[in-house]
Parts: C-alpha cells; structure tokens; sequence
C-alpha cells in the first residue's frame, strides 16, 4: 500500500458515516459484496434508498472486530 492509499483511508476513517464504496476500499471488497453483507445483516448500515446506503464507524468497527481471529 502506498503512502496516497494510506492518506486516502485516514481521511475516510475520520468520517462518522461511511458510504458502500468508502466501506469497500477500507475493507479491500468489491461494493457487491458490501451491498450483500448489509443485505444479509452481517454488516449494519442505515439504508436511506435502494442503493444508497451509509455506514456507521462503530458498526464497521463492530463487523471487523466480529471477524477477529481469536486464539
């Protein structure tokens, strides 16, 4: 990851809410699998119409830590 990536995700994480595609580049996912993670409730997002779509930090905080590899 270069330095422009790594700027690039500090100015997205500074955000309370997130759009589909910020939530993508952060997680390194394809937007589909964003628009199916919230679909299935995996991830919590608040849908303000059909493909549009915001995030909370702590939510995506919440689904990250959910994926945690636990020893």
């Amino acid at each position: 990851m270069d330095n422009t990536d790594t700027k690039d995700l500090n100015e997205i994480y500074r955000k309370p809410f997130l759009t589909v595609k910020e939530v993508a580049k952060v997680l390194g996912f394809d937007i589909t699998t964003v628009y199916a993670l919230l679909k299935r409730g995996e991830l919590v997002g608040i849908k303000l119409r059909p493909k549009a779509w915001r995030i909370k930090k702590e939510d995506l905080d919440a689904y990250l830590a959910s994926k945690e590899v636990k020893k």
